[in-house]
């Protein structure tokens, strides 16, 4: 759960292995990290952000891995305004 930047280089290195050789693994580290970073955008209006997180959501779940679609609808019923 840890940044990758704050890995020791052995690891950083394990790490870029394992997800070259993981397409699923390295699709998954890739949302998770653009999912970190829109969390950290400070600057963002609500309304920025809600979209940003409805399209993070929408590719989750088209990305054909359950456990990225899963969680997606998991965030969107705790973060997302819900459609009337």
């Amino acid at each position: 759960q840890r940044d990758a930047r704050d890995l020791p280089e052995a690891e950083k290195a394990t790490l870029n292995s394992v997800l070259d050789n993981n397409a699923v693994l390295a699709k998954i580290y890739a949302m998770r990290q653009e999912l970190v970073a829109l969390w950290e955008r400070s600057t963002a209006t609500s309304e920025q952000l809600v979209k940003e997180l409805q399209d993070w959501c929408a590719r989750a779940e088209a990305s054909g891995i359950r456990a990225l679609a899963e969680f997606s609808l998991k965030l969107r019923s705790y973060a997302l305004p819900q459609a009337a």
